[in-house]
């Protein structure tokens, strides 16, 4: 008896022994010890926003970060080349859409994938990256950036004015706008930016009007388009119904507390603020009773948004060699517990359908898909910019001094822009 006893607790033991190795594989399968590499901008960044994360989830996979930091898109592309990243985290759609035409992409097939709940991503966000390839996907942004329209509900009702809309275009946001510029202590809208910003970076993109074609550097400011862009917003900062003031935000070491008391909109004075999705954490510590709709469109594109972009698509390498692998992290890295948990940071709208915000519809911000610009922008150096803009400044200061008409201000504009990229042309600074 004692023989056979002992021969069955043996037969138990080993019956054990098997049965927890089963289950420590199982519990291994996503955390073997690999070594999985990312394109990203910067080490310390990447595990700021990813890398933590992903190494509590896989605690035996190592990181190795493939920085693009100073980078531009031609000389990414050779580093691509040469270290072949597994996952690469892309913020430029030009190289984007390069990479998928080049075969370098992995097609990805994820709809039938019931843990990864594909259904869950905005469909606007799937047709978008679909758009750039010809229908197909082959990359997903977990985070997108956005504008909309946020209003005071209290002064619209005090002052019996029917609240803005989804859909509107920009003439008639100034036109509601102007109805609070006579109001006292209010504003219409407060834009966030300088007024030259506004007119060229937002008004004109909304109207989908280019400075110039960049591949061919040809100038499109002198025209009848600008023209008019000019017209509206510069009358509507002389009016009023435009708030301008410093931005605050680009102050350095400003606190929370000078943010918010510089803000006319988030101390109640100005009816309308044209902002980001995280301006929805700053009103949080506010008393504003507040509503949000879709950032204005053209009439010519109703269904396009030109303040939406995606600054992060993370797409997978077609030569990775430890594909399964590299699908795993790069399903977590857009998945339901990433999104969840990076959603708090508020650094952009998840491209997971967020229905309500501190109990608020924001469904309006997820209504319109973005103007998908592939043109690669890289060949203009930002020192051009620079001086562009301040030029862009000097112009716009006589037409509010009544020195100068919008016509005569572009026409010189345009001038300057075609003789400036000449001399640049002839330094080397821009290649054609």
């Amino acid at each position: 008896m004692r023989q056979k006893l002992g021969s069955t607790l043996v037969l138990l033991l080993c019956f054990c022994l098997l049965m927890a190795c089963s289950n420590n594989a199982e519990l291994d399968e996503n955390t073997e010890a690999a070594s999985i590499s990312v394109l990203y901008y910067d080490e310390s960044s990447f595990f700021q926003m990813y890398g933590d994360l992903i190494r509590a989830e896989f605690p035996n996979l190592t990181l190795v970060v493939i920085p693009t930091k100073g980078l531009d898109t031609n000389q990414v592309e050779e580093l691509m080349e040469q270290k072949q990243p597994d996952l690469m985290v892309i913020d430029n759609l030009g190289l984007f859409s390069r990479l998928i035409n080049d075969g370098k992409l992995a097609s990805l097939e994820l709809e039938s994938d019931k843990p990864f709940k594909f259904a869950e991503i905005n469909p606007i966000i799937i047709d978008s990256l679909k758009e750039i390839a010809n229908g197909k996907l082959y990359g997903l942004v977990p985070f997108f950036n956005s504008r909309a329209l946020f209003y005071n509900k209290k002064l619209f009702d005090d002052n019996g004015i029917d609240y803005p809309k989804d859909g509107m275009t920009w003439q008639e946001v100034v036109q509601l706008s102007a109805r609070f510029s006579e109001a006292k202590d209010s504003y219409g809208l407060d834009p966030w930016s300088s007024e030259i910003d506004f007119t060229l970076n937002v008004v004109g993109k909304t109207a989908n009007l280019s400075i110039m074609q960049e591949q061919r550097l040809k100038v499109h400011l002198n025209t009848k388009e600008w023209r008019d862009v000019f017209e509206l917003t510069t009358e509507a900062f002389k009016s009023g119904a435009l708030y301008e003031a410093e931005n605050g935000a680009s102050k350095p070491n400003i606190s929370l507390e000078e943010l918010i008391n510089g803000d006319v909109f988030l101390t109640g004075k100005a009816a309308i603020a044209y902002r980001s999705p995280n301006f929805m954490a700053q009103l949080e510590g506010t008393d504003v009773e507040w509503g949000v709709v879709s950032q204005p469109i053209s009439e010519l594109n109703p269904g396009r948004a030109s303040g939406m972009s995606f600054n992060e698509i993370i797409a997978v390498n077609n030569r990775a060699e430890n594909k399964d692998l590299v699908m795993k992290v790069f399903k977590y890295m857009n998945g339901s517990e990433m999104t969840r948990i990076r959603s708090r940071q508020l650094l952009g709208l998840p491209a997971r359908t967020l229905d309500t915000y501190g109990g608020r519809d924001i469904s309006s911000l997820y209504r319109l898909k973005p103007n998908l610009d592939i043109e690669d922008q890289s060949n203009i150096p930002i020192e051009f910019w620079d001086e562009f803009y301040m030029k862009s400044n000097e112009l716009l200061a006589l037409v509010k001094q009544d020195k100068a008409s919008v016509e005569e201000m572009l026409t010189q504009l345009q001038s300057w822009t075609e003789q400036t990229i000449r001399v640049y042309v002839r330094s080397g600074k821009i290649k054609q």
